[in-house]
């Protein structure tokens, strides 16, 4: 990942269940105070694949939709501009 020298930009679901989150910003952090042009978004209360969820007495997650805002930093990224509000993200 080091010798990668394109922008980046992660988005990432906060609660993931399936990716270390906590482990990911650590090593992306550490690799854009060593000159990586890396930009990270984290979605609050989202899942694995963007997923917004309500969790059921049981402790169960049901999923409900894609995290509002995704798609319009997925785009933004694609035109080369965020300047926009994505959702509940935060810029990290």
């Amino acid at each position: 990942m080091s010798n990668v020298r394109v922008p980046q930009l992660w988005a990432l679901a906060a609660e993931d269940r399936q990716a270390p989150v906590a482990l990911t910003v650590e090593r992306l952090s550490s690799l854009r105070k060593q000159g990586q042009d890396i930009t990270m978004y984290l979605f609050p209360d989202t899942d694995h694949g963007m997923r917004n969820y309500t969790v059921a007495a049981d402790g169960t997650r049901k999923y409900t939709n894609i995290a509002p805002g995704f798609y319009d930093l997925m785009a933004d990224w694609a035109k080369g501009k965020l300047d926009g509000t994505y959702g509940r993200a935060y810029r990290k």
